[in-house]
């Protein structure tokens, strides 16, 4: 029987090793965290921005934090006049988005601080390539249906000795919402 004791002794150290190395692993992979990736790209969205450039409008996207309010976001954006890729008109980058609303019938409510009346040239085609940045930064959003468009919670009526109805002079805000939908626009062509 003596012959037989190395060989018991020699599985036992290898059954304990094993089972020792197993235990480690085990250990190990307890203690690794959940991948972030996922989280991370749930908490991100690319949103096209549409900048002026003087003779048509370039797209351009961003990718941003989806704070639950991406259409404020893609206007901001625009505002803040920082593209990526392009030389553009600035837009306005006094002028701030107080705040985008959406209701179930999908008017789309912006809301734009005084500085937006602030037009800065006279050009009817830079006033027009300018307000066509608004509308197609938001036609993007399917559950924008039409657009309203206020100064400091006001539709028309004056700020600052400025009309609010008639916004750029010749881009007037209409009293009515704007129908901006992409539905009527892909029948028509």
């Amino acid at each position: 029987m003596d012959m037989f004791a190395p060989r018991l002794w020699t599985r036992a150290l290898v059954i304990a090793f094993a089972a020792m190395s197993v235990a480690a692993v085990a250990g190990c992979s307890a203690n690794v965290p959940e991948p972030t990736e996922s989280k991370i790209a749930e908490e991100m969205a690319v949103v096209s921005v549409y900048y002026p450039d003087g003779e048509t409008l370039t797209e351009e996207r961003h990718i941003v934090p989806d704070d639950g309010n991406l259409p404020q976001v893609a206007l901001s954006r625009l505002f803040e006049a920082s593209p990526q890729e392009f030389e553009i008109a600035v837009l306005l980058p006094e002028a701030t988005v107080n705040s985008v609303e959406v209701d179930e019938t999908g008017v789309c409510t912006v809301d734009f601080s005084r500085e937006i009346l602030d037009f800065p040239r006279d050009e009817r085609k830079a006033k027009v390539l300018a307000f066509a940045s608004i509308i197609e930064t938001l036609r993007q959003f399917p559950e924008i249906q039409s657009l309203m468009i206020t100064v400091e919670g006001q539709d028309s009526g004056s700020i600052d000795g400025k009309s609010v109805d008639e916004f750029w002079g010749d881009v007037r805000l209409p009293p009515t919402p704007l129908d901006i939908s992409v539905e009527e626009d892909e029948q028509n062509g």
